[in-house]
């Protein structure tokens, strides 16, 4: 937990002296106890700061002891979450709920089709436009994922 002699301030009132193994540690461990992330997002805020860190130290050679030590800091082993996924079978259940001989029911049936075959979130199709689709051979969509990360998903 954070000690009681650090003081929360600002990133703009931080100075590199500021920038050590202690506060570090301090910070990772306000991220899995106060906050109650998982070591993962703990995991990344460290690979946050170690690139931060090794930015600073190609400028700053001075304190490069004190560098050395956060970089030292090992991320935590995190859980690996088992992929889960539908059969096919359970997706021809699904897939046989809309009523297809409605607007609506048809819409859904497209959409789960949709989302199942690119793999899509909810998110990203949502964000699909005409603009992305190209329904002339090789038929395929254009995906945004996150990060403005773009993917082509054939269709």
């Amino acid at each position: 937990m954070i000690s009681p002699r650090v003081r929360r301030r600002p990133v703009s009132g931080l100075g590199l002296d500021d920038i050590v193994v202690e506060r570090v540690l301090a910070f990772l461990d306000h991220v899995e106890v106060i906050r109650g992330n998982q070591a993962a997002t703990r995991n990344c805020r460290l690979a946050a700061i170690r690139g931060f860190v090794e930015h600073l130290l190609r400028h700053d050679l001075s304190r490069a002891e004190q560098y050395r030590r956060i970089l030292a800091v090992r991320a935590k082993r995190a859980r690996q979450r088992l992929v889960e996924y539908l059969e096919p079978e359970h997706m021809r259940v699904l897939l046989d709920q809309p009523d297809r001989r409605s607007p609506t029911g048809l819409r859904d049936y497209a959409l789960l089709l949709f989302l199942y075959n690119t793999g899509a979130r909810i998110s990203e199709a949502l964000g699909v436009t005409p603009d992305d689709l190209r329904l002339a051979p090789p038929r395929h969509v254009r995906i945004r994922g996150k990060g403005s990360k773009e993917r082509i998903c054939p269709l």
